[in-house]
């Protein structure tokens, strides 16, 4: 076996990445390194038991796709391996989530390589990345301000799912396999463009760390601070679970509890808020906007920050909300139609029913009312709050500016415009969710009973 084989098979006993008997999912463009992995686990499948099946993305960008899509295909029947040939039209993908196209092209082929190995009952996903790579992210990290979560590079095993065979060699040692072994792959010329900003590191910036052997430094660097990483991380992780409140589109933290850690800490816990809340590339904080989200909090100035990829952050009543503003739109005018789900809101609906005063049972709840149906000037319509709005809140006899009842009730400024008001042509109902007017309230007089409920959306 050569020097490429054995230096590979360290990786692979050194981190645990294989056991016997696994079932895994080879990720192959048909560029060298991809081969290469596919060549290296191919040998070692018949020592281990191991299934090996070929993956392959056109990411529908360049015309030689579908040439290399056929070289992919033509190598996995030379060796008796299943392949599967998937494509994406990552330009749109990139384009409609505000993406670059590298990153979009990474987000929907990780996507796409878990969905095949789920629905072939595969258990690991095997990349090409090699020590080159980890160069690249590293320096592409430093220049982007990622913080020393980011500093960790591209780990040999993620999730006990994901594995990089090759993460230790360089891409010089592959191509001399490939060559040794004459096996034939393609090349992908854009690799060579500098129009991308990971060729630009690529090209210029690599090549001189490998000069001074800094790419081996760079290796170890890794290493060192994911280790100490995994420390913090695992002390946040805790810290989280054990402080933070959340439902799905929020996340509230007491501040008492957060100032008890060190400010590290304090920063991995909202990177957790941010990054449990947004769906999206571009909903992962960098290290400059948790920073100034900090910052801001300790000088008591964080009202509230707009971050990417729709979240936001603010201060309420001695904590901190995480939120999204999908859930942050303003109440749609809408007239409610009796016996039909009515919707209010991007989240809401509301039902409206109308029953038999001796059919009704009064029960309690914010997301459901009971009024009488003669007190009522037809027909009900949903807004939002508007400054001077008034209402009997039951069980009083004066009117109170709805303001004031937000203020009373501590509703923060940013849901009263997500709180529905129910009005009739001469005056509001209920303020949703929170208090029924006195007007409307039902008693021994009433005959029939209109029933209003709040619910989200499916």
């Amino acid at each position: 076996m050569t020097y490429l084989y054995h230096k590979a098979l360290q990786t692979v006993n050194g981190y645990d990445l294989v056991s016997k008997g696994d079932r895994i999912l080879v990720a192959v463009s048909g560029g060298p390194d991809s081969v290469a992995l596919f060549r290296f686990l191919n040998e070692l499948a018949g020592n281990l038991g191991l299934t090996i099946q070929i993956f392959h993305l056109n990411h529908l960008i360049r015309q030689e796709a579908l040439n290399d899509a056929e070289f992919v295909r033509e190598l996995g029947k030379k060796f008796n391996t299943p392949v599967h040939i998937e494509r994406a039209d990552v330009r749109k993908f990139a384009e409609d989530n505000d993406l670059s196209i590298q990153v979009g092209a990474r987000e929907m082929r990780y996507k796409s390589m878990e969905d095949v190995a789920r629905s072939n009952g595969l258990n690991k996903i095997a990349t090409g990345h090699t020590k080159d790579d980890v160069t690249e992210t590293f320096i592409m990290r430093v220049a982007n301000g990622s913080g020393f979560r980011g500093l960790t590079g591209i780990p040999p095993k993620r999730d006990d799912v994901f594995i990089r065979p090759l993460i230790e060699c360089s891409k010089e040692e592959i191509t001399s396999w490939m060559d040794e072994l004459g096996q034939k792959y393609v090349t992908d010329e854009s690799n060579s463009s500098d129009k991308y900003y990971r060729n630009r590191i690529r090209n210029h910036v690599v090549p001189i760390l490998k000069e001074e052997e800094i790419d081996e430094i760079v290796f170890q660097t890794c290493e060192i601070i994911r280790d100490d990483e995994g420390i913090k991380e695992r002390r946040a992780r805790d810290t989280f679970l054990e402080i933070a409140s959340q439902d799905e589109y929020e996340i509230s933290i007491s501040i008492r509890d957060l100032m008890k850690e060190t400010v590290d800490i304090q920063t991995r816990i909202l990177r957790m808020c941010i990054e449990a809340l947004s769906y999206s590339y571009r909903g992962k904080p960098t290290i400059k906007q948790l920073d100034d989200v900090l910052r801001r909090f300790h000088r008591s100035d964080l009202s509230r920050l707009d971050l990417r990829g729709g979240i936001s952050v603010c201060k309420e009543h001695e904590r901190i909300v995480v939120f999204s503003r999908e859930n942050d739109g303003a109440i749609i005018e809408n007239e409610l139609v009796i016996g039909r789900d009515n919707s209010i809101s991007l989240m809401l609906n509301v039902k409206v029913e109308l029953r038999d005063a001796d059919s009704v049972e009064p029960g309690s709840g914010t997301n459901i009312v009971f009024m009488d149906e003669s007190k009522i000037r037809w027909p009900l319509t949903a807004r939002s709050f508007k400054p001077g709005d008034r209402f009997t809140p039951f069980g009083m006899k004066g009117t109170k500016k709805v303001k004031d009842f937000f203020i009373d009730e501590k509703i923060p400024k940013r849901r009263r415009v997500q709180t529905p008001i129910i009005e009739d042509r001469e005056k509001i109902v209920w303020i949703a969710g929170y208090r029924l007017d006195e007007r409307v309230r039902i008693d021994g007089s009433t005959d029939k009973v209109a029933v209003l409920k709040i619910e989200m959306r499916e």
